[in-house]
């Protein structure tokens, strides 16, 4: 017999985690788009990415802080082992200040046992905007390549959804010519017993009916515990239970409807939206930034600072006090250490580029592949449905020619084998044309990923 199958990866576990299950349940449908949605939403290697994203966002509004003023605040308590007292170096006899009328201590209190002061400081940095502003920008491309990422994962995994969902519509039709060809099959089984009954064949026809009977029955089985494996694919990525009898739903026409987009404008969607791309122009936006923060870092650090300050305790201290003024700190020179951090960012902002006009030469030639491909599995549609409508014909012929007793039981066994790789080639091709069509969605980076 001839049949052909698609190969959809899943984990070996599926076959005995299916197999020893009892459960039974409704089947439910599933289209491709709920799939993917719900795919995306599972998916823990997403999450782990979208926790990704969140720490950009993070480290973007970290670095927008950096660029506003430092406020601070510091104070301290003390309380000392005992007030201090100056003495004045000078004793006047009693005598004279009770004569004069006048009290003068021979010490002075200069300090409280407990001391304590308050300060506040605002600090803005002036030239280091510069380099400040630059980090900002890196961050925020850094977000946006790691979105760009996130998206890029969301579309191969909706990929790996629609290889196990045409693959379940696939076998599901190999399913139904299975049962038809045991069928065909087993009506030529009774048809051969019936005339060797009756002396008109050998035993040899019944026998090798017997024989394809069985082989059909063999590749029944086989179908099954394909389909069984690969929708256990599909809910382990979906997040059902694997044994749960999902049905794929959707309309797919047959023939499909007409694909009017030129290769020249797939190029252009991919160049414009293909999540690789945008993830690597923003990697060369962040090394750009990294290269202005490291010519910022050359320059004179100038900012502008303010100081309130309130002391007690201390007498020969000002109670309340304050400053404005400016700070200045330049490493004019450090054998040229700066400058070949600028040299490293400018090496690294050349590679990005280069990255990213070979990640183009890449996906021009994925875009391609995936749209010729796209286009020979469509005209293999119409190929395929002739081949059908000969090999039911030869069939029919082989049929009537042997219950005219004018054809071997080897003519119709064969018309009925080419019949059913007829139809299996027919439906494998109609619905690899429709995963060609996702590979294609892909490759230009327009398969609907949102969260």
């Amino acid at each position: 017999m001839m049949w052909r199958w698609i190969r959809i990866g899943a984990p070996a576990a599926c076959v005995a985690a299916l197999a020893g299950s009892g459960r039974i349940a409704a089947a439910q449908d599933l289209t491709l788009h709920q799939a993917i949605q719900a795919a995306i939403a599972h998916s823990p290697e997403l999450r782990a990415q979208e926790q990704e994203v969140e720490k950009a966002s993070d480290q973007r509004m970290s670095a927008l802080g950096q660029m506003g003023p430092k406020l601070g605040v510091s104070g301290k308590v003390l309380r000392w082992d005992a007030p201090t007292e100056m003495s004045l170096g000078i004793e006047i006899p009693p005598a004279i200040t009770q004569q004069l009328g006048l009290n003068f201590p021979s010490t002075m209190h200069v300090m409280d046992q407990t001391t304590g002061d308050l300060s506040f400081s605002a600090t803005q940095p002036l030239t280091p905007l510069y380099s400040l502003y630059s980090l900002y920008r890196l961050q925020g491309d850094n977000e946006r390549a790691a979105r760009a990422a996130r998206d890029a994962k969301a579309q191969a995994l909706a990929y790996r959804v629609a290889e196990a969902f045409f693959g379940i519509l696939k076998l599901n039709k190999a399913l139904e010519t299975a049962h038809a060809a045991r069928a065909q099959v087993e009506a030529h089984w009774k048809t051969a017993q019936a005339f060797f009954a009756q002396g008109y064949v050998q035993r040899d026809d019944v026998l090798r009916a017997e024989v394809a009977l069985a082989k059909v029955e063999d590749a029944q089985r086989q179908v099954e515990t394909a389909l069984a494996v690969t929708r256990g694919a599909l809910n382990l990525l979906v997040g059902r239970a694997m044994d749960e009898p999902t049905v794929p739903a959707g309309d797919f026409p047959d023939p499909p409807e007409p694909f009017t987009m030129s290769l020249a404008e797939a190029l252009d969607r991919a160049f414009a939206k293909r999540p690789e791309l945008v993830e690597m122009q923003h990697r060369i936006e962040m090394a750009r930034a990294a290269r202005h923060a490291a010519i910022g870092a050359m320059l004179p650090a100038i900012a502008a600072t303010f100081n309130w300050s309130r002391q007690w305790g201390n007498e020969f201290q000002r109670k309340t006090s304050y400053f404005l003024g400016g700070v200045l700190q330049w490493n004019f020179w450090e054998w040229g250490a700066q400058f070949y951090q600028v040299r490293a960012a400018e090496r690294d902002l050349a590679r990005a580029e280069e990255g990213l006009r070979g990640l183009r030469d890449l996906v021009t030639l994925e875009v391609q592949r995936a749209y010729l491909e796209m286009q020979m599995k469509r005209d293999s549609i119409e190929t395929a449905r002739k081949a059908i409508l000969q090999a039911e014909e030869s069939f029919r012929i082989a049929t009537r020619k042997y219950e005219q007793r004018v054809a071997t039981s080897m003519e119709v066994l064969d018309a009925e084998s080419a019949l059913t790789g007829a139809k299996n080639t027919y439906y494998d091709a109609l619905y690899s044309y429709y995963l060609a069509l996702e590979n294609l969605r892909r490759s230009i980076g327009e398969r609907e990923v949102a969260r």
